[in-house]
């Protein structure tokens, strides 16, 4: 499941970073073997969501650079990570190329934003839902059928990016909640929020669904998401560092700093993209 942007294994799925600290022996195999395993059940939950065919063509389109790789067989995992993540966030060979046609490689970009090195126009680009909302409080007294244990809703006041509109609810979906014996389990990585407070949010839909595929659940009713970022909003439009900012570049002073960063960054791109 979903924990940090930083955490490499919860978010790509696989530790390729760990090949490199690996001897070149019975141990590096074995190691390669299991990412190609773990990497294989996210090409199995993609197959799931109706994306395979998406996968395909972005694996023949692209690859990442090849800079921290220690050989070629990482290179290529690499490469194959960035293919599962793009057609998981909803992206197409199509988006692929009109990026390159304006210079910007997202599959460089994917492969950055699952070591938590990507700015915040960056994580808004590869996000499909980035909104103004107002949050609730945490519904954390229910079974769930995803796999989460908790949500908090927030009630969008604007929609920035993504197919979301004022009034609208996202749940964003939390580790944190009631076990089935009864526990609590407190996520450290969980953001908390105040109800009644309003946020800008950019978060993932298709990350959701993905992370449900790829645990064999079954996703909620409702429009819910997994949190890239998410900044306190204070009464004049600035941001407040959090409850989850960025691990990479410079957090947007206010929204109206966010829409512009994201504008420029996002024009020209095709309409199907990360949705």
């Amino acid at each position: 499941m979903w924990r940090n942007l930083a955490i490499v294994t919860a978010l790509a799925g696989s530790s390729i970073s760990a090949l490199a600290a690996t001897p070149v022996d019975g141990r590096m195999e074995r190691a390669r073997a299991e990412v190609r395993a773990q990497q294989q059940e996210r090409i199995d939950a993609l197959a799931k969501r109706g994306r395979l065919s998406s996968y395909q063509q972005l694996q023949s389109t692209g690859k990442v650079s090849a800079k921290s790789a220690v050989d070629s067989e990482q290179a290529d995992a690499d490469s194959r990570d960035a293919a599962i993540n793009l057609a998981a966030l909803g992206f197409t060979s199509a988006d692929v190329a009109t990026y390159r046609e304006r210079q910007i490689d997202i599959f460089d970009m994917t492969h950055r934003l699952f070591k938590g090195k990507t700015s915040p126009a960056e994580q808004m680009l590869l996000a499909d839902t980035v909104v103004v909302a107002k949050a609730g409080k945490v519904e954390d007294n229910k079974t769930r059928i995803d796999g989460f244990l908790s949500s908090i809703p927030f009630t969008v006041v604007r929609s920035i990016k993504g197919s979301r509109a004022a009034g609208d609810t996202i749940y964003l979906a939390r580790e944190s909640g009631k076990a089935a014996d009864g526990s609590y389990v407190d996520v450290s990585s969980d953001i908390a929020v105040t109800p009644g407070k309003t946020y800008l949010l950019v978060v993932s839909k298709n990350r959701y669904e993905q992370i449900v595929a790829q645990n064999k659940k079954q996703a909620e009713v409702g429009f819910n998401a997994l949190l890239f970022l998410a900044y306190e909003i204070t009464a004049n439009g600035a941001l407040l560092p959090g409850p989850r900012p960025t691990l990479f570049g410079e957090s947007p002073k206010d929204v109206k700093t966010a829409e512009n960063d994201l504008a420029k960054l996002s024009k020209g791109k095709s309409k199907n993209g990360g949705t």
